[in-house]
C-alpha cells in the first residue's frame, strides 16, 4: 500500500505517528533519531498548514511538532535554537488576527 501524499487524513495520521516516534527515540536518548522524526512530522504538518491554514488540528500539530523540535535542541544544549523553536506565541497571535475560531480550538485541546 503506497502512501497518498495528497490523503489530508493519513498524511495527519503520518504526521502523528512520526511524533509518537520521535517521543520514544528523546526518551531512548536517541537525539538525532529523535529530531529526524520530529522534523518529518513538521514537514507533513507544516505543509497542510499551507495548504488549509483555516484547520484548527493542523495548527495545532505544527505547534507541536516545533515544540518537539525544541525539546531535543534543548536536550542537545543548543539553548537559542530551542528557544526560537519555543516561540510559538507570535504564531497564535498572527492566527487570532485572522481566525478567532481557530485560536480558540488550539487554546482549548
Amino acid at each position: 500500500m503506497k502512501a497518498d501524499p495528497t490523503n489530508a487524513g493519513f498524511q495527519r495520521d503520518l504526521g502523528v505517528t512520526l511524533g509518537r516516534i520521535g517521543e520514544v527515540y528523546l526518551a531512548r536518548g536517541n537525539l538525532p533519531m529523535a529530531s529526524q522524526s520530529f522534523r518529518a512530522a513538521f514537514a507533513i504538518r507544516g505543509h497542510f498548514t499551507k495548504i488549509d491554514p483555516d484547520n484548527a488540528k493542523w495548527q495545532r500539530d505544527a505547534i507541536v511538532s516545533q515544540a518537539q523540535i525544541g525539546d531535543v535542541l534543548h536536550a542537545q544544549g543548543d539553548l537559542p535554537a530551542a528557544l526560537d523553536a519555543f516561540k510559538v506565541k507570535p504564531l497564535i497571535a498572527a492566527m487570532k488576527a485572522r481566525a478567532p475560531a481557530l485560536l480558540r480550538a488550539l487554546t482549548t485541546s
